[in-house]
């Protein structure tokens, strides 16, 4: 008999931010593998359809989409009682790192007896005031103390949770299923580029340029404008030369006038975001990660994963995740000279940052099997429906 999940997040498909990737890749495969997934979350606009499907993955969408405090908590309500009406229709309800919404369906009176399962990836950024990052960490795990299991994705999660008091037992350490399995190839690459050439005229490459690629939040808080003057900068030395930004948010009109008054607007491509980002990455030369706040659930995996050069900040984050071979690529800190010194650096010796990106995609693959995790979900949901019945 097939395992039936429900799954609950705040963002789904069709956003396509990092983590709204992370979670479909990982959904479908599961879906895959013979688990029945739903997901829950919230109709971000009036015009999506109630429910849809995509990859065979079931998506159901309550309103409203949560923009502020009062639409967040008729949200919430509103899932509270789609899941007490629908929970006999699922063996585990599984909740992505929300706290809020693990607060509000952790009552027992919501989901009754099915298993609740949370994740938590644990606080990788380092907060200026202690305090304040210790009252984080407490109300992420207060959350989870709500679950019958909690997922750990890293070994910082794991100490973090161990550390405040939810026993071992409760704890599933399972890295994310986060990145696509593909490998740049000539002959993916030429068609993967014909193919962005017809959704976007401006997407054309030249054969002899070298295109750097940034895919996530186009936000202030991802410190955007240092990366652009760098590539303005060496835009007036060299023309073959590319940077795409592939995303939405707040900052980008402003930037995109930056871009354009310097005349740079058909080398410094702004576009919306993609379903899948596998042609993208194919005509990838190199993946930038310029700030914290970007490319850890999924870009950076992937890019790895693909053998695609990586020009990333220097944290622990990005160590954690990151073969060794790539360390030697990660900037100090984000500053428009350092991004103009990397990018020189890598499109000087293109080569030799790809033969340490191949290297590192080989020791990634490695330890870093699909199957693997996705096995340890399938034991943790057997796991949890074999719980509940007891």
């Amino acid at each position: 008999m097939k395992q039936r999940l429900l799954v609950v997040a705040r963002r789904f498909w069709p956003l396509c931010d990092e983590s709204c990737h992370r979670l479909l890749n990982w959904a479908a495969c599961l879906q895959s593998r013979g688990v029945e997934v739903t997901v829950l979350t919230s109709r971000w606009h009036s015009s999506w359809p109630a429910e849809s499907d995509c990859r065979e993955i079931k998506i159901v969408r309550l309103l409203p989409a949560p923009k502020n405090s009062w639409t967040e908590t008729l949200l919430l309500r509103n899932i509270a009682t789609w899941i007490t009406k629908h929970r006999q229709e699922y063996d585990v309800i599984y909740v992505d790192e929300s706290q809020a919404i693990l607060h509000q369906i952790g009552l027992s009176h919501v989901c009754g007896n099915t298993p609740l399962i949370s994740r938590y990836a644990g606080l990788t950024q380092t907060l200026a005031n202690g305090l304040q990052t210790l009252s984080i960490i407490t109300h992420a795990v207060e959350a989870c103390r709500k679950a019958h299991r909690v997922v750990a994705p890293n070994a910082l999660a794991q100490r973090q949770l161990q550390s405040s008091g939810i026993p071992a037992d409760r704890i599933a350490r399972i890295p994310d299923v986060a990145w696509s399995p593909f490998t740049q190839d000539p002959a993916s690459r030429r068609q993967a580029a014909l193919s962005l050439r017809h959704v976007n005229q401006d997407m054309s490459l030249p054969s002899d340029t070298k295109l750097l690629l940034y895919a996530g939040r186009i936000d202030e808080s991802v410190h955007l404008e240092p990366l652009i003057r760098a590539a303005i900068s060496r835009l007036e030395q060299d023309r073959k030369f590319r940077l795409w930004l592939v995303g939405e948010g707040r900052d980008l009109r402003r930037l995109y006038d930056l871009v354009k008054e310097a005349s740079c607007h058909h080398e410094i491509l702004f576009h919306s975001p993609f379903d899948s980002f596998e042609e993208l990455f194919q005509v990838a030369d190199a993946i930038v990660c310029p700030s914290l706040e970007s490319g850890n659930e999924f870009i950076l995996p992937s890019a790895i994963g693909a053998g695609i050069p990586i020009i990333a900040l220097d944290s622990s984050p990005y160590r954690n995740v990151m073969p060794s071979v790539l360390h030697n690529s990660l900037l100090k800190d984000g500053t428009q000279q350092n991004f103009e010194i990397t990018i020189d650096a890598w499109l000087e010796n293109t080569s030799l940052w790809k033969q340490r990106a191949d290297e590192a995609r080989r020791e990634w693959v490695t330890t870093n099997v699909i199957e693997n995790a996705t096995n340890l979900w399938l034991d943790l949901l057997k796991s949890c429906v074999r719980d509940s019945a007891r």
